[in-house]
């Protein structure tokens, strides 16, 4: 039972993530928000990770390149597309189009790991992209055949991308390394990247950020970011990754109820949406199982 009360929270702090992003945009530079987020996250994982294992020192030397790419793409370019995005969507737009990474995942671990997709993950993948498509283009035909997408969705798209690069990566590629050790070497490889992209074309992403911004960047970075993550990862292993992959589906209608209770309206583009994203995340979802 705690097990499933900490999914859920994990779920709730993703969806709050959203919001938090959102307003801390509005305050300082969104690859700011990147670098104190993982600052953060870190300055929690690393003490919680020295205590569980020692550190491989050998293992991180013979898989620095897989870990190499899972920092700069996946943590460094998910969350620039996701903070970024920010900026010119909606928290719950940025909520929907990341919960088609499940889908995305699905399609690039079948890619790379030669592992046929099957009738019913492909039918879940097309409701999440015909979701993700309706949130995109806010139900408005003319916004597909114009090809006048929202600049923030399309940063998230390509964010959500980098992601599924980052989650297929281990499986394939990364031998004899702890998930916490490649947590935290990808964490401090993300963070290297962010700043030294921030030294040369955001030096203001590098400045303390402002006092209005702190509660959210504690709580994107220790509960959004490092708590999240030890919980999903003791859920995966708890009840296993089909179970724990469900509760995803949560997250777009926690940022939606979320966005309502803070006076945010959401449209019928976005309820339809998140109607064929989430029937398609548990579709794919029940055919994993």
């Amino acid at each position: 039972m705690i097990t499933y009360l900490q999914l859920l929270l994990t779920t709730i702090f993703w969806a709050a993530t959203f919001h938090f992003g959102k307003y801390a945009v509005g305050l300082m530079p969104p690859l700011g928000v990147s670098i104190w987020r993982f600052l953060l996250a870190g300055a929690v994982l690393l003490p919680v990770m020295l205590l569980r294992e020692p550190i491989a020192w050998a293992a991180l030397r013979r898989n620095a390149w897989p870990l190499l790419i899972m920092g700069v793409v996946g943590n460094f370019g998910f969350n620039a597309g996701m903070f970024y995005g920010l900026q010119h969507t909606s928290a719950v737009n940025a909520s929907l189009i990341t919960a088609l990474n499940p889908a995305l995942i699905v399609v690039l671990a079948a890619g790379l790991h030669r592992e046929p997709i099957g009738g019913r993950r492909l039918v879940g993948l097309l409701l999440g992209l015909a979701g993700v498509l309706v949130v995109v283009t806010r139900g408005s035909w003319l916004v597909l055949r114009n090809l006048e997408f929202s600049r923030g969705d399309l940063l998230l798209l390509g964010g959500s991308c980098c992601w599924a690069i980052y989650s297929v990566i281990p499986r394939l590629y990364i031998r004899g390394l702890g998930a916490l050790q490649i947590a935290g070497a990808t964490i401090l490889i993300g963070v290297l990247a962010m700043i030294g992209f921030g030294v040369v074309v955001t030096p203001a992403a590098l400045v303390v950020p402002p006092a209005g911004a702190w509660v959210a960047l504690v709580f994107m970075g220790v509960c959004g970011a490092a708590l999240a993550y030890i919980w999903w990862n003791q859920g995966v292993v708890r009840v296993g990754p089909q179970r724990t992959a469900i509760f995803l589906n949560l997250t777009p209608v926690f940022t939606a109820l979320m966005g309502v209770a803070l006076g945010q309206s959401i449209s019928f583009a976005q309820v339809m949406g998140a109607l064929l994203v989430i029937a398609g995340v548990l579709t794919a979802s029940l055919a994993a199982g």
